[in-house]
């Protein structure tokens, strides 16, 4: 009994901690997170969870790793299927793509649902996609975009993403290394420990999620050659760039 009533005292402040703290744990800019080192905080499942401090901040950044047993082809065919998203990004509900530059750099809102008491978040994010030829490694990068894209809905609070990657790199292949980090900042009345306490969960469910699904012979992929299209298009790009400097340097001349 006496558990019971602990717990459900422990619960009631935990309900006022997140009625009455401050509304901006960082402020929205530039942030670094190459400062202090990666710490080891969880292994379960072959997922690796690290955090960062981030200084002058309540907020922590997250790190997860993990290998999986599928191709940077079939994961990354997988991630851009936007009808899977939710059954593998963490408390993600919906994905809207709200513009395209090109196939490869786009424009999404992520609509999170985390759970009473906490209100639904919103992010309005660009998913720039970086193939390396080099090594074969894919990098995706997440940055803050505006706002004035998508309208702030009633009782969702806009969050802020300062930092998030998802970094696959080709062990074999039918292997891959695969690396995520965030350091998002939900906004709103959450306390920074009770956003730590959910997003420091974001990097293993998340990989366990996606292992999942790659792992699925019966999944159906809207673009299974998607991969194929980003490494050529970053060879025309190449292509490009040494044509434009050659022209650059004959004109010098």
């Amino acid at each position: 009994m006496k558990v019971i009533i602990f717990s459900f005292l422990f619960f009631c402040f935990g309900l006022l901690l997140l009625q009455f703290s401050s509304k901006e744990h960082v402020s929205s800019k530039e942030v670094d997170i190459t400062t202090n080192q990666w710490i080891l905080i969880d292994e379960r499942d072959d997922v690796k969870t690290y955090e960062k401090k981030i200084p002058d901040s309540g907020l922590v950044a997250f790190r997860g790793e993990a290998t999986i047993d599928a191709s940077v082809g079939r994961i990354y065919s997988v991630m851009k299927d936007f009808r899977y998203r939710p059954d593998w990004v963490y408390l993600l509900k919906e994905v809207k793509l709200l513009s395209t530059q090109t196939k490869f750099d786009t424009i999404e809102r992520y609509h999170i649902t985390i759970f009473w008491p906490i209100a639904d978040r919103d992010f309005i994010n660009r998913m720039l996609q970086i193939y390396n030829p080099s090594d074969g490694s894919l990098l995706i990068k997440m940055q803050y975009a505006s706002d004035e894209l998508y309208p702030i809905e009633a009782n969702i609070i806009r969050g802020y993403i300062h930092h998030s990657i998802i970094n696959l790199k080709p062990v074999s292949e039918s292997k891959t290394y695969i690396e995520v980090e965030i350091f998002a900042d939900p906004k709103g009345s959450v306390p920074a420990w009770a956003a730590n306490l959910v997003q420091k969960e974001w990097p293993h469910y998340t990989l366990t999620g996606l292992k999942k699904l790659t792992s699925s012979t019966t999944l159906e992929i809207a673009d299974p050659n998607i991969f194929e299209e980003l490494k050529s298009a970053t060879k025309n790009e190449i292509k490009n760039e040494i044509k434009k400097e050659v022209s650059e340097n004959s004109i010098n001349k």
